[in-house]
């Protein structure tokens, strides 16, 4: 059963990687990925987008709101509805859990555009080396790299959850700590289980297949650079 090697490759990856080098089978980690991804999506849509009845009341108290004599008052009152409908919005916006129902086609999407970055950096690798490698190959790889971010989206579902308006999740600690935190057990469990899999298709030692696990890492940067300055470029020519 190739079913087992989803929770097998979380702490064996290098015996996992061994049984995948003829055969990826990546669809898989990208179908059980991607399932999960858009339910969680959903689901987190459904936990933090008010109701109609909770934004149509506050609508129609803010229109009262515009009556009232005393400014003041009424400048509290508006932000004390935007809090019970909306949550706190004195927490940056790092630290707020929340999905749209059309942010679950997007995840979809995002999730085939990571694992198609992550394969093109794990390529480029590979022809530093002169690995035989495919880029389909790679693909796969890619893709069960990153099953770690099945916990962490699992997490995301609780932490939604946890809060009272449903907007977002109120621990102790400071949100963003805690995103921050999560994404970075991600990507550190992924990191590990790539340097093993490196480890099983290229035979290179522990210290290469962690520097170039590293380089393929830092080559994802890349697209995000560009991203971001294609959007302050437009930012710029429409202001």
């Amino acid at each position: 059963m190739h079913y087992n090697k989803l929770l097998r490759i979380l702490y064996t990856p290098r015996r996992v990687f061994e049984e995948l080098r003829e055969d990826q089978h990546t669809g898989l980690p990208v179908l059980t990925i991607i399932g999960i991804v858009a339910v969680t999506t959903l689901v987190i849509a459904i936990l933090t987008t008010p109701s109609y009845e909770e934004v149509e009341d506050y609508r129609k108290q803010a229109i009262l709101l515009e009556e009232e004599p005393d400014r003041e008052y009424a400048r509290e009152r508006r932000n004390e509805l935007i809090e019970e409908v909306y949550g706190p919005q004195d927490l940056p916006m790092i630290a707020r859990i929340g999905a749209s129902l059309t942010d679950v086609p997007a995840s979809v999407l995002g999730c085939l555009l990571m694992f198609a970055f992550v394969a093109t950096s794990f390529w480029i690798v590979g022809r530093s080396i002169k690995s035989p490698i495919l880029w389909r190959q790679w693909f796969g790889f890619a893709s069960w790299i990153q099953l770690p971010v099945i916990p962490i989206v699992i997490l995301d579902v609780i932490l939604a959850a946890s809060d009272r308006n449903r907007i977002l999740f109120s621990l102790n600690v400071g949100g963003s700590s805690v995103i921050a935190t999560t994404l970075f057990i991600w990507h550190a469990w992924s990191f590990v289980i790539a340097v093993g899999g490196l480890r099983s298709w290229t035979t290179k030692g522990w210290g290469t297949c962690a520097g170039l696990t590293l380089f393929a890492f830092l080559l994802l940067v890349i697209p995000v650079f560009i991203f971001i300055a294609i959007v302050a470029a437009a930012v710029n020519l429409f202001q």
